[in-house]
């Protein structure tokens, strides 16, 4: 199993379940602003205006707001998700790529080989992240891939100084 911290932002109620709005916390700090939360400062987090997005999980801990608790996930579900969200969208943009030069170009070297590939790659990309997405889908109904809550930190538990990125606000 693997294991992080997070602390309780909020509470919810949905039919007779209650649900906790979590925030992880990252144990190493950022390396462009050397901050543990919020961080904005990167290239592709100021691009695509990224913030940190609470977790909601099922309180079955009993947790209350502002408390450390403790994360986890199976690491074979860790693993297998990795391999989908970087292994598909590759191979199926490999794939595409493969397809259009030999399908359209049919061998023959002329000046369209080029755009033919790429316009290949990137259909083979839009189908790996469509597929991706179904399978995101189809994943939800399976408990043993979610991360579950398993228990309540003691405040000294995480030894770390919270610091919130200056730069991203």
């Amino acid at each position: 199993m693997l294991e992080e911290f997070a602390t309780v932002i909020a509470l919810e109620q949905v039919q007779d379940q209650e649900y906790a709005q979590l925030e992880v916390v990252r144990k190493n700090p950022c390396s462009l602003c050397g901050k543990t939360r919020g961080c904005g400062v990167s290239m592709w987090g100021k691009l695509f205006k990224h913030g940190q997005k609470p977790l909601r999980l099922k309180n079955s801990i009993q947790a209350k707001v502002g408390d450390d608790v403790v994360i986890a996930i199976e690491e074979q579900a860790f693993l297998k998700s990795t391999l989908y969200l970087y292994g598909v969208p590759l191979l199926a943009m490999l794939l595409g790529a493969l397809l259009a030069t030999y399908w359209v170009a049919n061998g023959q070297q002329d000046a369209n080989t080029d755009a033919y590939t790429l316009s290949g790659a990137v259909t083979g990309l839009l189908l790996g992240y469509i597929w991706l997405k179904g399978h995101q889908m189809g994943a939800q109904f399976q408990t043993h891939c979610h991360p579950t809550l398993v228990k309540i930190a003691p405040k000294s538990a995480q030894n770390q100084t919270i610091l919130l990125c200056e730069r991203s606000h």
